[in-house]
This record gives C-alpha cells, structure tokens and sequence, in this order.
C-alpha cells in the first residue's frame, strides 16, 4: 500500500494482517525454527534433499497435452546426491539443472554440491483420440501449483476429481485456469466442453441476506446468496460484491471453475463460477470480506447477482463501544432486525429491506 495515502482510500489486492497477528505468527515460525534442526528430515523425504515447491504450465489441444515444470531442489551433506524424480505417464524431451542439460538416468537427477537448485523440464502427455484424458505422475514436493492454458474458449479443464480452478487472463489475452496440488502427486486431467452438463437459465431471483459488522478500523460483510430457478437446473452463476471489500471466504459446495472480474467503473467485482454438476431449483452460497475504515461517512455495501430480481436484507451491527447511525435511503425499509451475536460483543443496530 501507498504508506503517503489514507489506507481508507486504498484496495489492496493482497490481504494483510494486523501486526498483533504477523508478531504471533512470527514468534511461532522462530520457535520452530529454534527446535528443528537445520537438517531435520522432512515428512516422507530423506535427509540428504529436499523437493520444496513445483510449478507446472500446461498446455492443452484436443489431441496432445505438452507442458513445462520448474522444480526448486535443496541438498544438503554429501558433494554428490542422486534425486529420483518420477515423472511417470510422461514423455520428457528436455531436462535441466541450474540451465544446464542434466545426467538424468533410471528416472534420477544427479546434482553436485549441497545448495539450492533449480530443475526445469519440458514434457508431452499423448491424449487418445475421442478420449480428451490424461494421467500421469510427477514428483512429491512440500506444495505444488499447476497452470492449464487450453486452446479453446469452448473447452475447460477438469483436474482429479473435480478440484476448484482458479480462471484469470493475462496480459496477452489467454485465458488460464490455475489450481493449488499440494503434496500430491498422481495427476488426472479431462478436457471438457464448457456447455456440457448445463442449460442457458438465468435465475428468476436472489435473494440476498448481509451483516456488516462494524468494529474499530474495520468492518466485516457476511453475505448469504440464495438463487433461484424453479423447475430448472444450471450449474453456472454470476454474483457480484463492492470492490472496496478485500474476500476473506467464498463458500461455494461443489465448486469447479471460478473467475474475478473487475468493473472499476461500477466499483463492483464480478464472480463467476461453475459448480462440478448441474443443481435443481435453487442454489445457495456465502461470500465474507473486510475493508479498513477510518470513521468516515459511507455507504453499505453494494451485492448483487445475475438474476431477473434481486431482493435484499440488509443488517448492521456495532462492536461494543462503537457509535454508528444509519440513515436509510429512499428504496430502503425498516425491518425488525435481529439479536446480533452478543457473545462476541456486536450489537444490532439495524435492518432494512431493498429489493430491484
């Protein structure tokens, strides 16, 4: 952030924690770092290397999958140290260390002197005709992180079993989906048509319930989504939140495909998303965010949804000791609000209802 500017002016495009947070935190990972030793074999990895962090790009066409991965290598000990690197399913056409070819033999990485190391591979993952699938297996790491441009706007990808993909463009127009793999490392892909499994149905409705929690510096929206399609199914939908609301949660069941979309002309940001099977009737979700105040005057934040009507609940709690006054607006009307959640010190203020 812009240390000159107020930080009620500011968006930040990153979450950041209050220093009373970062200081715990810190204090556990310098504990940690205390009792372990430098050396201390990692879960499932020997001693003498450790694989820590993977990122794989992948590039998909309806008969061939080819991609690129740099792996981050630390070794420790002995000058000379042999790391199986399992690529199975896989055909490797190139294989580098610290940009140099490497002696890569029986499936292991030969590297000399203890240190930091960085593997680079380029791989092809032949796809069966009529089949659009693939598996295949790569080396375990401590986190791991997959990038998919596929070649097509008609195509998406769909990773194991269904695991949520992140969708974003980049600067030259390619649209990529992005998913976190952890620890592991069999890898399953399936390419498939965007309009599989779905209808064209907009919902008739949502409905919309939001609590603003207003403490000291800060304020926390809780939104609860209901769409609604009576007689329908879809499994793709469209909501939208204010932008000056950093996401802390999105609790979406059955998600697949998610991707932000920024309208700074509306100051608004548009989430869309796509669940792994088509749902009936109605479909419900929950979005949570914050935004640092600093007391000025303002409004309560915009929501919607791609919906024929939208209707709103709209509530207003205080953390103990905070003075609020809420003025309603024209298409506003007072509703009986509810008893706000004492226990953790908020206070209702009060509710109104706004539908259009």
């Amino acid at each position: 952030y812009n240390p000159g500017k107020p930080l009620s002016e500011q968006n930040a495009a990153r979450y950041y924690l209050d220093y009373e947070t970062f200081a715990a935190m810190w204090s556990q990972v310098k504990a940690l770092r205390t009792t372990r030793h430098p050396d201390a074999e990692l879960e499932g990895q020997p001693a003498g290397y450790t694989l820590s962090t993977a990122l794989y790009r992948l590039r998909s066409r309806p008969t061939q999958l080819s991609g690129s991965g740099r792996i981050t290598i630390t070794t420790r000990g002995d000058k000379w140290q042999t790391v199986p690197l399992p690529f199975k399913g896989t055909q490797l056409s190139e294989i580098k260390l610290n940009g140099q070819p490497a002696s890569f033999q029986d499936g292991a990485l030969l590297i000399e002197k203890p240190g930091r190391h960085l593997v680079e591979v380029e791989f092809e993952l032949p796809i069966a005709e009529g089949e659009h699938s693939a598996s295949w297996t790569i080396p375990r790491t401590t986190g791991s992180l997959i990038e998919i441009e596929m070649d097509s706007d008609l195509a998406e990808p769909v990773l194991q079993k269904n695991w949520p993909l992140a969708k974003t463009t980049n600067p030259n127009g390619q649209v990529l989906y992005t998913a976190a793999l952890g620890r592991s490392e069999k890898i399953t892909f399936r390419r498939r048509l965007i309009t599989s499994g779905r209808t064209m149905t907009r919902p008739t409705s949502a409905v919309i319930d939001a609590r603003l929690f207003v403490a000291q510096g800060l304020e926390k929206l809780e939104a609860n989504y209901r769409l609604n399609f009576e007689g329908q199914e879809d499994n793709r939908f469209t909501i939208f939140f204010e932008d000056t609301f950093t996401p802390v949660e999105f609790a979406i069941p059955n998600l697949s495909v998610w991707e932000i979309v920024d309208h700074p002309d509306r100051n608004l940001r548009e989430l869309r998303f796509s669940l792994t099977q088509p749902v009936e009737n109605s479909f419900s979700l929950r979005f949570t965010g914050e935004r640092i105040t600093a007391g000025q005057e303002r409004r309560f934040p915009e929501l919607g949804a791609m919906a024929g009507r939208v209707e709103q609940q709209r509530s207003i709690l205080r953390a103990d000791g905070i003075a609020v006054k809420a003025t309603p607006g024209q298409r506003h009307r007072q509703i009986p609000g509810n008893d706000g959640n004492e226990a953790s010190g908020f206070y209702p203020v009060a509710a109104f209802s706004l539908n259009g």
